[in-house]
């Protein structure tokens, strides 16, 4: 298999790690990346191609490399990836055989645009019957003060097309809901959701043409901005119940490629959906040490069972480094540092 992954966010963490993954399993893998980017230190990377920071530009440059490489698949490396595939996929002067591919790598193009927003994602939760957190729009401040009426303190506005912890602002009382009210962009749409005492779970799948061909399940122990941020320590256990609206969400949208599904636990309660990201999240290059192959599966598009996953808890790397950089967090988990690379190490610690 020829993947080209496609990197407009230079810093992202998790594709160079999967370029590895698939080229471990005889993938041939380019990159099509902003200059700067991680995947620049990757040694696994088999071409490269250079994206602009023109946007009128970057189209003509994702048609020559395609033309050039002739991948069989393309894999976004972040949000801003996967917006922009969706985007060129609509545009009329695009040839029918690049959005063929695109439509190959991220699958039904009906959702494209409606997957990166968190609140048409809460809708069609809702539509399958998926328990999930109180969830509205928020399309002015009389919203968010009846939400709270309805539902109580403590909330948390996002931005519908926020990512990794950004657009996210917990309000535990009136002031902190005035102060965040007061500072949010006016014109990007934002939802209001209730915040629920528990603990963050995701899973992190691979899928093909609705298909989910393996997944892994993780309790985020820890994240960074605490609470809202992304995880930097990471405890794999199996869940079935949150596999299973995985599957239901995956299947619904005919999903292609990599993607995650947060999850609030409480207790007593079953897993609670929070969103679905449709893109790669940095635990998906770990599952051949769980026992959970994804890149595997990605690779050769063949299921695995995400039952034989192993129970592991693992430090992400540089992520809990940069949470507390004297390493004491560091204690009782696997640290998934990539040793005999140096130069993406040093990169990725100085990013």
């Amino acid at each position: 298999m020829r993947v080209m992954i496609v990197s407009l966010s230079p810093l992202w963490k998790e594709p160079p790690r999967l370029a590895r993954a698939l080229a471990e399993h005889g993938a041939t893998v380019a990159s099509l990346a902003i200059a700067g980017s991680l995947l620049d230190y990757s040694r696994f990377i088999a071409r490269r191609y250079r994206l602009g920071d023109d946007s009128p530009t970057q189209n003509n440059e994702l048609v020559a490399a395609i033309s050039a490489f002739a991948p069989d698949v393309l894999l976004p490396g972040d949000e801003c990836s996967v917006r922009w595939l969706h985007a060129v996929y609509r545009e009329a002067a695009v040839d029918a055989s690049v959005k063929a591919l695109i439509a190959e790598s991220l699958g039904d193009p009906q959702w494209y645009g409606r997957t990166t927003d968190k609140l048409a994602m809460s809708r069609l939760a809702h539509e399958l019957g998926i328990a999930q957190l109180e969830t509205t729009a928020l399309g002015c401040t009389e919203d968010a003060y009846a939400f709270v009426q309805r539902h109580g303190w403590p909330v948390v506005i996002k931005a519908c097309r926020g990512f990794a912890g950004i657009g996210v602002h917990p309000c535990a009382n009136l002031r902190e809901l005035r102060q965040t009210l007061h500072h949010i962009r006016a014109p990007s749409p934002q939802l209001i959701q209730r915040f629920v005492p528990g603990t963050t779970w995701m899973t992190a799948f691979v899928a093909h043409r609705g298909e989910v061909l393996g997944a892994l399940v993780a309790e985020k122990q820890r994240q960074h901005p605490a609470l809202i941020g992304p995880s930097t320590i990471v405890r794999f256990a199996h869940d079935p119940a949150m596999l299973e609206v995985t599957h239901t969400l995956v299947h619904r949208l005919g999903y292609s490629g990599f993607g995650s599904v947060d999850f609030l636990r409480t207790q007593g309660r079953d897993p609670l959906f929070i969103e679905f990201n449709p893109r790669a999240t940095p635990i998906c290059h770990l599952g051949g040490k769980l026992g959970v192959d994804l890149a595997r599966a990605f690779v050769h598009r063949r299921a695995c069972d995400s039952a034989g996953m192993r129970n592991e808890r693992v430090a992400l790397f540089p992520q809990e480094l940069q949470r507390d950089r004297s390493g004491a967090g560091l204690v009782g988990c696997w640290h998934d540092i990539p040793e005999d690379e140096p130069e993406l190490i040093a990169a990725m610690l100085a990013a």
